[in-house]
């Protein structure tokens, strides 16, 4: 205000003062002409809307804003001034992007004088954030462009980017734990349930029985096999407890289960049972027993063997002759099956073909000691 009072007064004193309206605006009077008020009052005019404009324009850059922003003093400077963007200060979470406005002076004042305008740009804050009510300068900051931090990926590519990483974010814990988690290959996969044959149960019984055989529990193996011949015919558990039985001199225990309803289609049975008759001083009955459907040499050699070891202790040394050799024919290298013949050959009358048979036997190198010095012996004999 003082400063437009002073305007005033400057005014009224030029216009008091005489011969100033010439002096002022530079134009030389005449000598005898008469001054006129006009180019006086028009200059006067101007000074006083300059000043007014100065006014204004200072209560404008001073006047405090509504919405409490802070202001800060501009510093002065010889160069030109430039408008700084001012930082976020709103806090909100988003991708908006922080508005900058700087306020513009007013284009359609009048020319003022040099030094009116100095001292308003001096006295004049510039404002960092303009109010929110002020239409003017909204205006100039939507004209103004905003600074190329500030704005927003408007291809939409980085949030695309980062909702696909946060998904990926979340899915990879998930996935992490689900493969640290212990699977249950017992639920997944099918059980399959293999088909217990009539067979197989028997090898556990025979298992199970000589088990407990060989630990002295009887009572249990008996039961065991008990049950097992109960369902099935079992020759593997009634030859394991045939076995053992002979062995202890149980020979009538054992024939208690080899009965022949079951030992007709079993060879390995039959031969039990013939060695229990024999036990049992039966040779006839062991005899009766092995003869009838006799297997291959090949399949069954021991069964053989016995049969003839029947034949010649029933004297049949012909048949046992015969018997020993078709032994000799599908093995020549073991020197029993020779001593065998050789007897059977020495007590059916054939001195030099049971001789020749004793010196095969002694012309072996894997014949016993026992029974290479009994083979001398009969072949000494034999030649004496």
């Amino acid at each position: 205000m003082s400063l437009l009072n002073d305007a005033l007064r400057n005014a009224e004193q030029r216009q008091s003062a005489p011969g100033a309206q010439g002096a002022y605006v530079g134009q030389p009077r005449a000598v005898g002409e008469r001054a006129s008020g006009r180019p006086l009052s028009w200059w006067g005019l101007g000074l006083v809307l300059a000043g007014l404009g100065g006014v204004l324009i200072w209560l404008l850059w001073t006047q405090p804003s509504s919405s409490s922003a802070v202001i800060e003093p501009v510093s002065v400077s010889t160069g030109p001034i430039e408008a700084r963007p001012s930082p976020d200060k709103s806090g909100s979470v988003g991708n908006e992007a922080p508005s900058t406005t700087t306020p513009t002076a007013s284009a359609d004042t009048t020319q003022t004088s040099a030094e009116t305008t100095r001292v308003a740009a001096v006295e004049a804050p510039e404002p960092t954030q303009a109010p929110a009510t002020d239409d003017r300068q909204s205006d100039a900051a939507d004209n103004r462009p905003e600074p190329a931090t500030a704005e927003p990926d408007t291809d939409g590519n980085e949030p695309e980017e980062s909702a696909t990483a946060t998904g990926e974010a979340e899915s990879a814990p998930s996935t992490s734990v689900a493969d640290r988690e212990p699977r249950d290959d017992t639920e997944s996969a099918p059980v399959r349930k293999t088909r217990t044959t009539p067979e197989a149960l028997d090898r556990e019984a025979a298992e199970a029985i000589r088990a407990a055989l060989n630990d002295g529990r009887i009572a249990a193996a008996r039961r065991q096999l008990a049950e097992i011949v109960q369902s099935q015919p079992a020759p593997l558990s009634r030859a394991a407890w045939a076995r053992h039985q002979l062995v202890a001199g149980q020979p009538r225990d054992a024939l208690q289960w080899l009965p022949v309803s079951q030992t007709r289609e079993h060879a390995d049975l039959r031969l039990l049972r013939a060695r229990a008759q024999q036990a049992m001083g039966e040779p006839q009955a062991a005899i009766a027993t092995l003869a009838d459907n006799r297997p291959a040499v090949a399949r069954a050699p021991a069964y053989h063997v016995t049969l003839a070891t029947l034949y010649q202790q029933a004297g049949q040394p012909d048949r046992a002759a015969e018997l020993w050799a078709g032994l000799i024919a599908h093995d020549n290298g073991r020197g029993g099956w020779w001593v065998g013949l050789a007897l059977a050959l020495e007590s059916d009358g054939h001195p030099q073909r049971a001789a020749r048979a004793y010196r095969e036997a002694l012309g072996l190198d894997n014949i016993k000691p026992a029974l290479a010095r009994f083979a001398r012996q009969r072949l000494d004999g034999l030649e004496g």
